[in-house]
């Protein structure tokens, strides 16, 4: 479930549970003390960290005779993959406390969320360690806001919703009760909503940030655990339907209006969807696709939104690793990274596999000039993640 709470926990720096039911609208109790967190438009070029959920995801094999594009260093603290010399960041590797996993980062690279044994925690970021760590009362993390000003985060223990103030942590906005355990959660580009998801994104929400109100817009069939997106302009989402888990149904992939509310088909079929994301300039949507179901036969469908041509990108995965199909696009457009045990990073349109990470290597964020790559990898001797930028060659 770590994966399923930290998101797609992974755009650029930029990772779904089930939830007791939730009033469409939920407001704060009058007596809880609340801040502002004012929308923020990301600069140019930049995105905000991707929370990524945890899936259980089904091997996959490689057709007989192929064979990998390129050695693949293995993802291990030992191991040295090529560490970026120039970060957004200023420190190139962050490992956590043994025992501890990753929950979220800011989009100024200066806070962390994390969970050790059940705990939560917020801590500084400084020369690529964790300063002056705080517990808090939150076990999921969410997302911080788009000004790193504060971090959204639930505990089980008191049934909570809850947003942090990172300038004080015991400023605490409680915003919805019944466990409203939200995953995937993805903020729209202009910051001025973020949506997450529940129920193994079967339903999709928008937190509204200042009185932080709660509305459903996607309430769509099946449980999949498929990653959603919205559009550049922040106006469109792109999500997936269909039960993933039993692939008994019909999957697709739709376009819906945040606005309107009205929604369009982009493809559907017998098989297994596990992402749909936008590129950044808005041109393509890719959709990550397993057909026939069962047959760890994998690729991805490009949709020129344009024309409404459809581009089929296949590529060989290894066969003894797993492959999650979650993408993080660069901030031009013109590549991305695949989720799995041995991420690739694609061209596009072309489909030519430009790098790979073997080990756990999920992505989090580019850099705004896409020389760099942000991952979480996973230290098993200290059973514990470590966040590492790599140097991705343009």
């Amino acid at each position: 479930m770590r994966r399923l709470i930290a998101l797609l926990a992974v755009i650029l720096v930029v990772g779904c549970s089930q939830r007791a039911t939730v009033p469409v609208t939920a407001r704060l109790p009058t007596q809880t003390p609340s801040f502002e967190s004012r929308p923020t438009a990301l600069p140019t070029g930049a995105t905000l960290p991707q929370q990524m959920p945890s899936r259980e995801p089904q091997p996959t094999a490689l057709p007989t005779g192929t064979t990998l594009p390129q050695p693949i260093p293995s993802f291990e603290p030992k191991s040295t993959p090529s560490p970026a010399s120039v970060t957004p960041s200023g420190w190139t590797e962050l490992p956590l406390p043994s025992g501890c996993s990753f929950g979220a980062i800011s989009p100024n690279f200066q806070w962390l969320a994390y969970t050790c044994s059940g705990s939560g925690w917020l801590a500084r970021v400084k020369a690529g360690h964790l300063d002056n760590p705080v517990p808090t009362d939150a076990d999921i993390w969410l997302s911080f806001t788009p000004d790193s000003s504060a971090v959204i985060g639930a505990w089980a223990k008191d049934d909570y919703t809850k947003v942090f103030s990172l300038s004080d942590t015991t400023r605490i906005q409680k915003i919805a009760s019944g466990t409203l355990l939200m995953d995937g959660s993805i903020w729209s580009p202009d910051g001025s909503v973020m949506a997450t998801c529940s129920k193994g994104c079967q339903v999709i929400y928008l937190l509204h940030p200042g009185d932080w109100t709660v509305e459903e817009i996607v309430d769509a069939p099946g449980r999949h655990d498929a990653q959603y997106g919205w559009s550049p302009d922040s106006q469109e989402m792109v999500y997936i339907s269909g039960d993933g888990i039993t692939g008994d149904q019909i999957m697709a992939a739709h376009i819906i209006n945040r606005q309107s509310r009205k929604s369009r088909t982009l493809l559907e079929g017998k098989f297994i969807l596990s992402s749909a994301s936008w590129s950044p300039d808005g041109k393509w949507i890719a959709i990550h696709i397993e057909e026939p179901i069962g047959s760890d036969k994998h690729y991805l469908q490009l949709i020129d939104l344009q024309t409404g041509d459809k581009t089929k990108l296949a590529f060989d995965w290894p066969s003894d690793t797993r492959m999650y199909g979650w993408v993080l696009w660069s901030p031009d457009g013109r590549r991305l990274a695949l989720d799995g045990e041995a991420m690739h990073i694609i061209e596009i349109p072309s489909g030519k596999v430009v790098f790979v990470q073997r080990g756990i290597a999920t992505p989090l964020a580019w850099s705004a000039d896409g020389t760099s790559l942000l991952v979480i990898g996973h230290d098993s001797a200290q059973n514990r993640d470590v966040l590492r930028w790599l140097s991705i060659k343009p």
